[in-house]
């Protein structure tokens, strides 16, 4: 039968073994007060998850308000980037979430894809090496900051 066929494949070959240098899919962005509902605002932080590649933006109503979509390119093997802090006026702060679709197993030790935190080989010290690099690199390329301190 094909079913059996295409299972026994699968598992012939996991995901685990194939290397993809990026992978395209969408991205819900949760969180954006009304008046940062905008293309250009969507744009600017998509580009801290990954590349834009289409923005499903409709500028007439009704319109989803709860969320914008978007479809990027992430690289697989980095961390992804989940939820972050926007300052909107006068020192208050808003989490900004990204919810991937269709992404099934991202691991909560390092924040990458294809396998969960039972199964993760990924050393803390690599994981907090590989979070500041791209703290680093989102800071350098954008001028972000958007590093945090937990305390505050």
């Amino acid at each position: 039968m094909p079913t059996e066929k295409l299972a026994r494949q699968t598992v012939k070959h996991p995901s685990t073994r194939v290397k993809m240098k990026n992978l395209e899919g969408l991205t819900q962005i949760r969180g954006l007060p009304l008046e940062m509902l905008n293309l250009i605002t969507t744009v600017t932080i998509t580009r801290l998850a990954g590349e834009t590649m289409e923005v499903d933006w409709h500028a007439k109503f009704p319109m989803n308000i709860r969320f914008l979509r978007v479809r990027i390119c992430i690289d697989p093997w980095r961390p992804l980037l989940v939820r972050y802090f926007v300052r909107v006026g006068e020192g208050r702060r808003i989490w900004i979430q990204f919810r991937y679709e269709r992404v099934f197993r991202i691991c909560k030790n390092c924040g990458r894809i294809r396998h969960t935190y039972p199964s993760c080989g990924v050393d803390n010290l690599d994981i907090e090496r590989e979070l500041n690099s791209q703290l680093k690199n989102i800071r350098h390329r954008f001028g972000y900051d958007i590093g945090m301190d937990v305390q505050e």
